[in-house]
């Protein structure tokens, strides 16, 4: 960073930081302050709502409890005809001096004897709960309800109804006085509309005790299906008085809503009001006002830009200048001088800086003169110990492979030793075997006409755990079985023999590559059992015969498939050999896995000796080693192709009908 760039950067921190701060701490008092002055409003706004309807709906309750104590309506059930136009004529007075969409009265049977609504064709508004409770000697006010109007049309009212008591002693209850107050001129006497302002942004819904909206002004907020889950946290209802203010996010932006409920003399009377703003709206004077002093900080830091360019051509004109020369100076060039400009601080840099170069110059000649008669000495060194390390390297390592090799000789001549007998001990009791099998053969087959005229005279009869039926069905079946286990036990012993014996190394046999594959497979087969349950054999009839040493490329295979069975993570992945003719002619042999696959670093080194993987679980580094040099000999290449964790394929390519030449 340069001069110019640091005193901008000092003086825009020194004015604008203070600036700044005082912006942040005056918008958020002015938020804080927006905030609490909305929620205020707001929560008085839904105070004053819920008490307006509150107040209005036990009014209309206390009207009605009037009615059903006046003596003259009371009287009009002492008359010979309870149906007399008196009490129809009281009704529709009563009914025309208030906001009640329809009044009736009944007996004490609960059949109507008089109402507002009156004639042949008449349809009275009904409530069966109202009218329950009030029979019932109880007063009643119902939430909100849609009813039947006098019309046949729907409409919203609220059902009041109340006990009427005989004059005579006030207690012999004869009939009750029902009242259906229509909730359109509820909302236009607490002047709901005239309340909310939703071109403002601030919204009004008023809600009934089990937070059903019942009224709401400016429809375009579509909180209805959000107000009744939200209500018990928003407000106390079913108290006497409740309240509070919150910031909610609603339909994807932050509202203020402010809600209040108030609780009337009956359990009906209890309505919230609620409020709601948009945050955005109530902090916009916050938000002009920030923008306002930013606009201010803008202005100051042009003004504090120009300064600072003014002052940092003053001062960074003479360092530009001396950092050129220092520069200079660094690249090697102790010839030039640096320029001295004026007598301050500057000047004497400049001398300084010229001392320095000097002194440099004369201590750079001395130490180069040095450092080439240092540097040949250490060259000569350097290659000196360079041979050394490469001969030592080299004998060690063949030490180690020559090492190895004795030991797995050793190994080899031991199991050899191992096979042979034990092959004698297991080829000796299995060829007992095959020649009892035969004799019980021959015996079975001439028992047979006996055992089967003995079931023609006595019928079915045990041979044992089976019947003589089942049994003359199994037993070919059985004797089948058992000789070929006992020749696949004299084959593999075969193939150990061959395996461990001693090979004169001499390439120029015949070799059956199908008939390699077959073996080396036989010999691990217990290995492959236990790592998979897909190994298959995909052999070519056609592959040609090659001239080499079958026994050698037998070890190949066997090193290929024990590598394949530690590669597999799971016996559901698959293992496959496969043989065939490529487009040159050559038989190939692969052996494919779908295992962890080779990471693509290791898999240039892989046939490299003592290079292993598995050092920790006894790997030598020695097994692909060997195995490329075995191919080798043959005149044919040992690739490998892979993918972390994509599976391995390993190809032998040999050349057809050839002759290797031993080592």
């Amino acid at each position: 960073m340069n001069l110019y760039a640091k005193v901008l950067i000092s003086l825009l921190a020194t004015a604008l930081a203070p600036l700044l701060l005082v912006t942040l701490i005056t918008y958020r008092s002015s938020q804080e302050t927006l905030l609490a002055m909305a929620g205020a409003s707001l929560e008085a706004s839904a105070q004053s709502l819920a008490g307006a309807t509150v107040l209005l709906l036990e009014d209309a309750a206390e009207e009605v409890e009037s009615w059903a104590s006046l003596e003259t309506l009371q009287n009009v059930f002492t008359g010979e005809d309870t149906l007399d136009l008196r009490m129809t004529l009281l009704l529709q007075s009563l009914q025309a001096n208030s906001d009640f969409a329809e009044i009736w009265c009944t007996d004490a049977a609960g059949e109507i004897v008089a109402a507002s609504n009156s004639g042949p064709d008449a349809v009275q508004m009904m409530s069966e709960e109202a009218l329950r409770h009030a029979l019932a000697g109880a007063p009643y006010v119902s939430a909100v309800t849609t009813f039947d109007g006098p019309d046949g049309t729907p409409r919203d009212a609220i059902a009041i109804a109340f006990p009427l008591y005989g004059a005579w002693d006030g207690t012999t209850l004869i009939g009750a006085i029902v009242g259906f107050y229509d909730w359109e001129q509820v909302i236009e006497r607490v002047a709901f509309h005239e309340r909310t302002a939703p071109e403002q942004g601030t919204h009004l819904f008023l809600a009934d005790p089990g937070g059903r909206i019942v009224a709401r002004g400016g429809a375009e907020l579509p909180v209805v299906n959000l107000l009744p889950s939200e209500l018990p946290r928003l407000s106390k209802a079913g108290t006497a008085r409740a309240h509070g203010t919150s910031t909610e996010e609603i339909q994807g932006s932050r509202q203020i809503v402010a809600a209040a409920s108030l609780q009337g003399k009956y359990a009906a009377i209890a309505y919230t009001g609620v409020a709601i703003a948009p945050e955005a709206l109530v902090l916009q004077p916050a938000r002009q006002l920030a923008w306002r002093t930013l606009l201010a900080c803008a202005c100051a830091a042009v003004a504090i830009v120009g300064l600072a360019l003014l002052l940092s051509r003053r001062i960074s004109r003479p360092l530009a200048s001396l950092s050129a020369t220092a520069r200079q100076i660094a690249d090697g060039n102790l010839d030039l001088s640096p320029p001295r400009q004026s007598g301050d601080e500057i000047g004497r840099l400049a001398a300084d800086l010229d001392t320095m170069r000097l002194s440099l110059k004369r201590q750079i000649d001395t130490l180069d003169q040095a450092v080439r008669e240092r540097t040949g000495q250490l060259e000569q060194s350097v290659r000196d110990m360079e041979r050394e390390i490469q001969m030592r390297e080299q004998a060690q390592q063949e030490s180690l492979l020559r090492e190895q090799q004795l030991r797995q000789a050793d190994k080899m001549v031991s199991l050899g030793v191992l096979v042979s007998g034990v092959a004698h001990e297991i080829n000796n009791p299995n060829g007992l075997i095959a020649l009892n099998l035969g004799l019980l053969g021959e015996v079975w087959e001439k028992a047979l006409p006996v055992l089967d005229r003995y079931q023609a005279e006595h019928g079915d009869f045990s041979l044992g755990p089976m019947n003589y039926s089942e049994l003359r069905q199994q037993m070919p079946l059985l004797l089948a079985d058992t000789t070929a286990s006992s020749d696949r036990i004299r084959a593999i012993v075969d193939d150990l023999k061959g395996f461990s014996r001693q090979s004169d190394e001499r390439l120029d046999e015949s070799v059956d590559l199908n008939r390699v594959v077959e073996s080396a497979a036989n010999l691990v087969s217990s290995h492959l059992k236990k790592a998979t349950r897909h190994f298959g054999l995909e052999l070519c009839a056609h592959v040609p015969e090659i001239r080499g040493n079958g026994r050698r490329l037998e070890q190949v295979l066997v090193n290929l498939l024990l590598n394949a069975c530690d590669a597999l993570e799971s016996s559901e992945q698959f293992i496959r050999v496969l043989t065939f003719t490529n487009e040159a002619g050559k038989p190939v042999i692969e052996v494919r896995d779908g295992g962890r696959g080779i990471p693509a670093e290791d898999l240039p080194r892989i046939t490299d000796p003592f290079f292993t993987t598995r050092r920790t679980a006894g790997g030598t580094g020695l097994g692909l080693s060997v195995s490329a040099g075995i191919v080798e000999e043959h005149g044919g290449e040992l690739v490998f192709e892979s993918q972390w964790g994509a599976g391995t394929t390993a190809r032998i390519v040999l050349p057809a009908g050839s002759r290797g030449e031993g080592p």
